[in-house]
């Protein structure tokens, strides 16, 4: 099970919450970020993005991997094309205003 969670990307969030994620941002490996979001979140967000065998992300020298705080969670985020794309930790205030109910894999 993954130790993070999709919840929003910065197009859907608000500019404060991004602000603060980007101020504390810390550069992470690609395979943290990876085992952070677990294999099926990982498979998705690849083919959202429009990578696969022949584009693969690892050759991507534009995309940063980086774990921060978003909402006061714990947070990991990919920025690819300056979207960043956040995963947290336990329920954020996200989470919370949409009564608690998980948001991997809904990408818009």
């Amino acid at each position: 099970m993954p130790r993070y969670h999709f919840v929003t990307n910065c197009i859907a969030s608000d500019s404060q919450s991004i602000r603060d994620l980007v101020d504390s941002q810390k550069d992470i490996t690609l395979r943290t970020f990876r085992e952070a979001i677990g294999v099926s979140q990982w498979k998705e967000l690849l083919a959202t993005l429009g990578y696969d065998r022949h584009l693969p992300i690892s050759r991507d020298w534009h995309v940063g991997y980086y774990k921060s705080v978003y909402q006061g969670n714990p947070a990991v985020f990919l920025r690819h094309s300056a979207i960043e794309w956040i995963f947290v930790s336990g329920p954020s205030r996200l989470e919370t205003a949409l009564g608690g109910s998980q948001r991997a894999g809904k990408w818009w």
